[in-house]
């Protein structure tokens, strides 16, 4: 009985599967153009990028390309005349990178940390904040691994000094 049932269910669902078919629906034709307006007049010519629009274009092909030189001026050339925030916040990023990079000649620590930290403070909704705060918080964590190793290795020199100072003291009692 079993076996009877699961064959006529299953003979069932193969014939009612091969019957539906997608209905195919063709689009109406387009609409005829009018005659009396041509097809030129019909397309609007792109507005031309504005300075500031081209500057941030050539910041970021100077970026790519790795004239970070060159891209420093043209981002800072942005930020001075944009007066969007729309992308502010790249523009304030990328100048970080290229500051505090070893890989830039122009590295300078405390124009990257002013960078990332406006952006910190001026784009709090900003995808890119997380990433300036991790650079700020590492950088911030070297500086202190540095002051750190300063202060043992001068205690390690004073410590020598010392041991230097006693071992002479005691060469000397020992020749009394």
């Amino acid at each position: 009985m079993k076996r009877t049932t699961t064959i006529v269910l299953g003979c069932l669902l193969l014939l009612s599967a091969c019957q539906k078919r997608a209905r195919t629906v063709s689009l109406p034709p387009s609409p005829p153009r009018a005659a009396s307006v041509p097809v030129a007049n019909s397309v609007e010519a792109a507005p031309a990028p504005s300075p500031v629009v081209m500057t941030l274009e050539s910041a970021n092909h100077a970026f790519e390309t790795r004239n970070y030189l060159q891209a420093a001026r043209y981002y800072e050339s942005y930020l001075r005349r944009s007066e969007s925030d729309e992308f502010r916040d790249a523009a304030l990023f990328r100048l970080g990178l290229i500051y505090a990079s070893p890989e830039t000649p122009i590295r300078d620590w405390v124009r990257a940390t002013a960078f990332l930290r406006q952006l910190v403070s001026d784009f709090p909704g900003s995808p890119l904040k997380a990433p300036a705060d991790l650079i700020l918080s590492l950088y911030s964590e070297v500086a202190q691994l540095r002051a750190d190793t300063q202060t043992r290795d001068q205690r390690i020199k004073q410590l020598s000094t010392e041991l230097e100072n006693l071992k002479k003291i005691d060469a000397q009692r020992r020749k009394k």
